[in-house]
């Protein structure tokens, strides 16, 4: 999640990240079940993986080291320049499209067919 100097709330980031980290493990629920264990990405099962990331919730010193178990410096150290680069941009993509989304609702914009599944 990007916090910017418009929507900083705590208690709002808090619930955010309560929210992602469900859906984060249904998600991994969801592929650990779909996966064969010997063709599973090994980089989701790495300690300083997000996917291995622990929510506790209001606990801020402990969130301020996970982030930095995450965070762009570390993953520099074990992914390839060009796979890093390609995640980043996909990632602050989608957060640029879900921006514009959340926005767009906020102020009662919305478009047939954007939440479509299809």
């Amino acid at each position: 999640m990007t916090l910017t100097n418009v929507n900083f709330n705590e208690e709002k980031h808090f619930e955010y990240l309560e929210r992602i980290s469900n859906l984060r493990d249904k998600f991994k629920g969801i592929y650990e079940k779909d996966v064969p264990a010997d063709k599973r990405d090994p980089y989701l099962s790495n300690p300083n993986s997000p996917s291995t990331f622990v929510f506790k919730k209001n606990d801020k010193k402990y969130l301020f080291l996970e982030a930095k178990k995450v965070g762009i410096n570390s993953r520099k150290k074990v992914l390839n320049p060009d796979l890093l680069g390609l995640l980043e941009m996909c990632v602050y993509g989608m957060k640029g499209g879900a921006a514009y989304m959340y926005h767009a609702e906020g102020i009662r914009k919305y478009t047939d067919g954007v939440y479509d599944e299809n």
